[in-house]
């Protein structure tokens, strides 16, 4: 299974989710390969603070340019395949799509352009899915606010009124500061202590796109 994190709009949470993802997926034992697609060392960085910390270790591999044959080749070798992508409209996202499963982009439901940012990616999305049928995208709010579930609402009632709109997931992230800190530490958050329902949250959304 190829799974893409990925959008046109950089600063969403993508690199930490993917993460995240990785390591919780690698603690249930499944066969995990971590694809970074972008210049920005973001989660280079994470990988080398986890092995300066003996953290269990999965393979990380590089691709740039026109990745889609290297990566449905990972696919034979893996269970899953989480590729992050850069936050921005690239070759390597375009590229992905064409044999990627799905496709989840985090998106900040308080951010005042984000619907203006959905309109571009709902866009390549829809070409993709024309070179590849089994292509499935859903957006996946991040950085919720865990106290006020207004903008969260609002914007899934947007999108779900319109079928030709990426649909949401109904998971969600809200406590993005147990994410962050397991970033800054080469973790994911399932390899934190106190951070019960950051850990939850991500079993939901592995629960809910069958992973």
């Amino acid at each position: 299974m190829i799974i893409v994190i990925g959008g046109d709009k950089g600063g969403t949470g993508k690199t930490t989710l993917a993460a995240s993802l990785a390591v919780c997926l690698a603690k249930q034992g499944k066969a995990v390969t971590l694809v970074k697609t972008d210049n920005n060392n973001s989660i280079s960085d994470w990988y080398e603070e986890r092995k300066q910390r003996n953290l269990p270790l999965f393979p990380l591999v590089e691709c740039f340019g026109k990745v889609e044959s290297e990566i449905k080749m990972l696919d034979k070798h893996s269970a899953i395949v989480i590729v992050d992508t850069a936050g921005y409209d690239s070759p390597e996202f375009r590229s992905v799509l064409q044999c990627a499963d799905l496709l989840i982009s985090p998106v900040r439901p308080s951010s005042p352009t984000e619907v203006n940012s959905l309109t571009k990616l709902n866009g390549i999305i829809r070409t993709a899915q024309q070179l590849n049928g089994k292509l499935k995208a859903n957006i996946l709010f991040y950085r919720c606010k865990p106290n006020n579930h207004k903008d969260r609402l609002e914007l899934n009632e947007y999108l779900t009124a319109d079928p030709d709109w990426t649909q949401p997931l109904q998971s969600f992230i809200t406590h993005a500061a147990a994410f962050d800190n397991a970033m800054n530490e080469g973790k994911g958050v399932h390899e934190m202590k106190d951070a019960g329902k950051a850990k939850a949250q991500i079993e939901l959304i592995l629960q809910e796109i069958g992973a």
